[in-house]
């Protein structure tokens, strides 16, 4: 691979010394986007792509980079969409740096519960991202989150441990991981994403990665709890719930929230003896009109 010019380094490096953690630890402290700072990432990008026109992974790392924005915003969707023009790019380039950003695809895609996740775990491993530490313990984090989803908590415990010695020498990535996954963690009742969340707000401050640390902040504090939880409506059935309450079909469903219609199927089935109604429309009536706190 060409040497990237200086001026341009800041675009494509994705780690840089660590003074917090240890020699040869890394963090996601030299990306402007890490910072939020969109302004700044957009020039740099444009700077490198001027010095080298036309380099292909150069601009596949830009549009990953840009990505970063609405992931430290907490726009883990946003996140998604941003990331996939650079990922089906460096997908296609064999020789690609493995950056961690590359790693982070399949891990957003497992955090707002993306069916391509595994495939994506799988082709990040085949195209050689997981050769580094540091992206195994992203690539960990992502099957945790799957294993959490699918009810097998002991695996999503142990999955999650093991990718956390892939961190040792890359602290802040750890804090990032497990912040990302904390939100899963929670609805599926595994970890410690209270402690996470909580470690990697001061972690991420510490730095100076203030939109991160208030991030984390968001999340600790979180959302008011659904009216429904109650009844054990999980985080992604009250996304369904929601949209069967706009009128969306099964396979509209589907595809706003990249699931397979039979996945819609199942959690509407879920929903539909988790609440005791008998109908589509009773959900949608649910949905408008919760139950008051304590009824069941």
């Amino acid at each position: 691979m060409r040497r990237l010019p200086a001026v341009g380094a800041g675009v494509r490096r994705t780690a840089r010394p660590d003074p917090g953690a240890g020699a040869g630890a890394v963090s996601p402290g030299p990306l402007p986007a890490f910072r939020g700072d969109g302004e700044e990432c957009g020039r740099l990008a444009a700077l490198a792509l001027s010095v080298l026109p036309g380099d292909t992974e150069l601009e596949a790392f830009c549009l990953c980079a840009r990505a970063v924005i609405p992931m430290v915003g907490g726009d883990a969707r946003g996140a998604v969409e941003a990331l996939s023009g650079g990922t089906a790019i460096l997908a296609r380039l064999p020789h690609a740096a493995p950056a961690a950003i590359r790693a982070m695809w399949p891990l957003l895609l497992a955090c707002i519960g993306d069916e391509r996740s595994p495939a994506a775990i799988k082709d990040a491993r085949r195209l050689g991202v997981g050769a580094f530490r540091l992206n195994r313990g992203l690539l960990g984090y992502a099957e945790a989150i799957g294993a959490g989803r699918a009810g097998d908590t002991a695996r999503a415990q142990a999955l999650a441990a093991e990718a956390d010695q892939d961190f040792v020498n890359c602290a802040m990535w750890g804090h990032l991981a497990r912040a990302l996954a904390a939100d899963s963690a929670l609805a599926s009742r595994w970890g410690q994403p209270g402690r996470w969340l909580a470690e990697g707000g001061q972690a991420f401050a510490a730095h100076g990665l203030h939109r991160l640390a208030e991030w984390a902040g968001e999340l600790l504090a979180g959302p008011p709890a659904a009216p429904w939880a109650a009844l054990g409506v999980t985080d992604r059935e009250a996304d369904v719930l929601s949209l069967v309450a706009q009128g969306l079909s099964n396979k509209q469903i589907a595809t706003r929230l990249r699931v397979s219609p039979r996945t819609v199927e199942k959690h509407i089935e879920a929903l539909l003896r988790k609440t005791s109604v008998r109908s589509r429309t009773q959900l949608a009536v649910m949905a408008v009109q919760p139950p008051s706190p304590g009824s069941s």
